[in-house]
């Protein structure tokens, strides 16, 4: 998409939020109720063969096109400054290849207080890698290769990034899904940081197939369980609902999730 405009006002604070598309009216409320945004840098499309070539060209050939250049620009000011103490980036389709791009290109340039600010949110990503350097050397009992490569909040670089995908979105089944996968975590030297949350269900669009099945009111997706097994090892498996795995979910309705350092 060969239009990059960084420049669209709307309400709020500590959001950046780069989208390929913003559905219209009533979902367009869904989101406002989950966060504000202090901006959003909106993708502009070109056309749906225009648009895929930039993709192939983004996301296999790694060319830091000027969509890129421009929101790794935005996004070490807001990380650099002293008064920022959160900033918080939420991505769709194109955008995860946008900001997994960003992100790899900041991970040299900037502290790694800096890099601990950020927190990373996609819908439907169409990347290939979010890699998440580790803060310490990885000592691990299993032979190399037969467990895929999961991030361990708060031990990496960037503390929280989640990823949400539907099991029938197309470019989440070539992105996100594919390659957090036991077979895709090392498939092309890829690796794929992040909490993947996956919903039973099609579509690819970003407030209609995303925002309101997984966050609207009554959503039967936050009140699912799933169990869940300990970080630290062997022992029992514990049965929790979505919501509570789920640190976007602590943003709705204005809230705020608590940072770990302050517990």
């Amino acid at each position: 998409m060969a239009s990059f405009n960084p420049n669209i006002p709307v309400r709020g604070n500590p959001f950046l939020d780069i989208p390929s598309d913003i559905d219209a009216h009533p979902f367009r409320l869904v989101w406002e109720d989950i966060c504000s945004v202090s901006y959003l840098a909106r993708l502009l499309p070109k056309g749906v063969i225009l648009d895929l070539v930039e993709c192939l060209i983004q996301r296999d050939l790694e060319y830091k096109t000027a969509d890129i250049r421009q929101g790794r620009a935005q996004l070490r000011a807001a990380l650099a400054a002293s008064t920022t103490k959160k900033a918080v980036l939420i991505v769709h389709s194109q955008g995860g290849i946008v900001a997994s791009s960003i992100i790899d290109w900041l991970y040299g340039e900037l502290s790694q207080s800096q890099i601990q600010k950020l927190e990373i949110y996609t819908f439907g990503n169409a990347a290939r890698q979010f890699r998440n350097p580790p803060l310490h050397e990885l000592h691990h009992n299993d032979p190399a290769g037969t467990t895929p490569r999961r991030q361990i909040q708060g031990e990496r670089a960037i503390r929280n990034i989640e990823h949400y995908a539907n099991t029938k979105d197309f470019v989440a089944n070539i992105g996100a899904l594919q390659f957090t996968a036991s077979a895709g975590a090392y498939s092309n030297a890829s690796v794929f940081s992040g909490t993947v949350f996956i919903r039973e269900g099609s579509g690819h669009l970003f407030n209609m197939h995303y925002l309101h099945p997984m966050f609207g009111e009554h959503s039967a997706f936050m009140e699912s369980t799933v169990d869940v097994r300990p970080r630290n090892g062997p022992g029992k498996t514990v049965s929790m609902r979505m919501r509570e795995l789920s640190r976007l979910y602590n943003y709705k309705n204005g809230r705020s999730p608590e940072d770990e350092d302050a517990m």
